[in-house]
């Protein structure tokens, strides 16, 4: 599978409503720790309740601070509608190279392989993850299809670039562009992770806006810690065993 470097925006750039393109996946840095493979366990929720006839809608209709709580989990403070479990890939109908999802995140609910036209927007995953040791970096990689913005303990630190700059982070957030279902979205982020402790990451999975029928979405995210490479030159030992010679020079 090729990998597609596509530019995300960490969140302090991105609350500026700058676009930055970053290095992408750096040949400098060396995978360290996998703190999320591929095929993981991921909560997720796609609100759409049998009560409302299965149409998706905003969670935040039953839970007014939704979308400030859920990318914490229920130890943060989240209490609203429950999140499911199952592994990746997540998504629903056929996502080429997601193909064969480990889990219909739609589920069959109406006995449609997704959710009806119209209703095609936002879905919600959240996992745990504790490195072994302290990271200041991580690689991100996936088929994200549409588009994905990422949380770190309820901080974004990136989004895929097909996003209109400066939207809203909601439910009827939509990419203006499609995502690739074959290539993979990579990027090294700046992190500032200890070692030993639990770490929330959560994604908001987005449809494109401009093919309002789309019929499907996904994602398998696969996370590693980075080796960062130390600053600090290293020490010249060719003249360790050298002796020093007077210098007899006038």
């Amino acid at each position: 599978m090729s990998t597609r470097i596509l530019s995300l925006r960490t969140a302090a750039v991105f609350a500026a409503a700058t676009a930055l393109s970053l290095s992408g996946l750096s040949a400098q840095l060396v995978e360290n720790e996998v703190v999320v493979p591929a095929g993981s366990t991921w909560e997720y929720l796609l609100y759409a309740p049998e009560s409302d006839g299965f149409l998706p809608s905003d969670p935040v209709a039953v839970d007014p601070d939704f979308h400030t709580t859920w990318y914490l989990g229920t130890s943060g403070g989240y209490d609203g509608p429950e999140f499911l479990s199952g592994a990746g890939p997540l998504g629903y109908d056929v996502v080429t190279n997601l193909d064969p999802l480990g889990t219909d995140i739609w589920g069959l609910r109406d006995g449609a392989t997704q959710p009806p036209a119209g209703f095609r927007r936002t879905a919600y995953l959240r996992t745990t993850f504790t490195p072994t040791e302290a990271a200041n970096q991580i690689r991100i990689s996936s088929v994200i299809d549409d588009g994905a913005i990422i949380y770190i303990d309820g901080v974004e630190v990136a989004r895929t670039d097909n996003f209109d700059v400066g939207g809203v982070d909601a439910w009827d957030l939509m990419t203006i562009a499609t995502g690739s279902e074959t290539a993979e979205v990579g990027a090294d982020i700046p992190v500032d992770l200890e070692a030993g402790v639990e770490v929330v990451l959560a994604v908001s999975l987005h449809n494109n806006s401009a093919a309002a029928d789309s019929s499907d979405m996904g994602i398998d995210l696969r996370v590693a810690t980075l080796q960062v490479p130390d600053p600090t030159p290293p020490l010249n030992d060719n003249f360790a065993a050298a002796e020093l010679v007077p210098n007899d020079l006038p």
